[in-house]
């Protein structure tokens, strides 16, 4: 059970050192990112504190905790582990701003993606170039899920039509 414990644990440090957390389509940031943090560290610190208390209480030289009070603590741990993670899901799928949809698609025989798109889409370069955006505020767009997108090596390749529907939106001039 401790693995488990020091896995959350160890998502738990990284979601509260960078304060967010993509899941299953779903994204947190800032503060509910950073509960969603501790909440994955508690079983673990949680556990830490009972072993030592536990520890202090055995007598001297007593070596282990009979099997029944094992079991009991196992199944306790189990039940903090569970809470969190219910917890930490809660908060996720309820609070969460979900992703847009990202095509996942092969890329097709014979395309060099450093050559341009294939018909019917754009290079981050042109999207941005269209849309009269930087390209990292098209990508900002494909990452929120406003713009769709296909990854294409380090890049990304946009819908056509979507960039046209964005900029007639945004209000830009054919």
């Amino acid at each position: 059970m401790i693995l488990w414990e020091a896995a959350l644990a160890a998502l738990g440090l990284y979601v509260l050192v960078t304060g967010q957390l993509r899941v299953m389509g779903r994204a947190i940031r800032g503060r509910r990112a950073r509960e969603v943090g501790l909440i994955l560290i508690a079983p673990l610190a949680l556990a830490l504190i009972l072993a030592l208390g536990l520890g202090a209480l055995l007598a001297p030289g007593d070596e282990r905790l009979p099997d029944d009070v094992i079991d009991v603590l196992s199944l306790i741990e189990f039940a903090l582990v569970a809470a969190a993670v219910g917890a930490a899901g809660y908060l996720v799928f309820a609070s969460g701003q979900t992703l847009g949809k990202v095509w996942h698609a092969k890329p097709e025989p014979g395309a060099d993606p450093s050559l341009g798109a294939p018909q019917g889409r754009m290079t981050v370069a042109q999207a941005a170039q269209a849309l009269e955006l930087s390209e990292l505020e098209v990508l900002a767009l494909i990452r929120t899920g406003a713009l769709p997108g296909v990854r294409a090596g380090l890049s990304y390749h946009v819908d056509r039509r979507a960039v046209e529907r964005l900029r007639r939106q945004r209000g830009g001039h054919d």
